[in-house]
């Protein structure tokens, strides 16, 4: 019988491409990126405190629309957006032992630092998005 009878062969190799492939792709490094998250029923405080706001969608439900959009171009890009909901008074003294406006990259800063808190494996790579 031909070593290759039947398509075994290229169908061999095209499997050992696969592993590889996959194995690969298990070394490599999660990147995690943070997101900042509201809670509904945060939303009328979060239009008032923030001195950006104007640049945030007007309501809640076309905010969460655009998040979640964000969140599902990310993971198709191979990045793990990691959502952190904002708890606006702990963000409000946060800001104020930093020094810091209540602006977005304020609020990017955060979430990085409340996820670094947090218990993660050691190749997790967490990176702030602009929100």
């Amino acid at each position: 019988m031909a070593q290759d009878g039947g398509g075994f062969g290229v169908r061999a190799r095209l499997w050992e491409a696969e592993v590889k492939q996959r194995k690969r792709r298990k070394d490599t490094p999660v990147v995690v990126t943070g997101i900042a998250w509201y809670r509904e029923s945060d939303w009328p405080r979060v239009k008032t405190l923030f001195p950006d706001a104007d640049e945030l969608h007007d309501t809640y439900a076309e905010w969460l629309r655009s998040a979640e959009s964000v969140v599902r171009h990310l993971g198709r890009g191979g990045v793990a957006a990691r959502p952190f909901v904002i708890d606006i008074d702990h963000f409000i003294g946060w800001c104020s032992a930093q020094g810091r406006s209540l602006d977005a990259e304020a609020r990017s800063a955060y979430v990085v630092e409340m996820l670094r808190l947090q218990p993660q494996a050691p190749e997790l790579r967490i990176e702030p998005s602009s929100t």
